[in-house]
């Protein structure tokens, strides 16, 4: 199952809701990952908050440093 949120608007609550829907998706879903496309790495700090106080269970981000859009692709 592949979970996207996006939105280009800031302060929606994009990361709020991801780590949250991963914190809950890991109990049943051991795979659940974050793919973090966001240049202020929020939820990278959210997962690094959570290691450093030794709370379980550890979500996994994947830190994607350059997305590249087809010309085509409206943002």
């Amino acid at each position: 199952m592949i979970i996207s949120i996006a939105n280009p608007k800031g302060g929606v609550g994009k990361t709020t809701l991801a780590v949250n829907l991963a914190t809950t998706l890991i109990s049943k879903y051991s795979d659940t990952r974050i793919l973090e496309l966001d240049l202020q790495r929020s939820s990278s700090l959210w997962a690094g908050y959570r290691v450093e106080r030794g709370i379980t269970p550890e979500i996994p981000v994947a830190v994607v440093s350059s997305v590249c859009y087809p010309a085509h692709y409206p943002l």
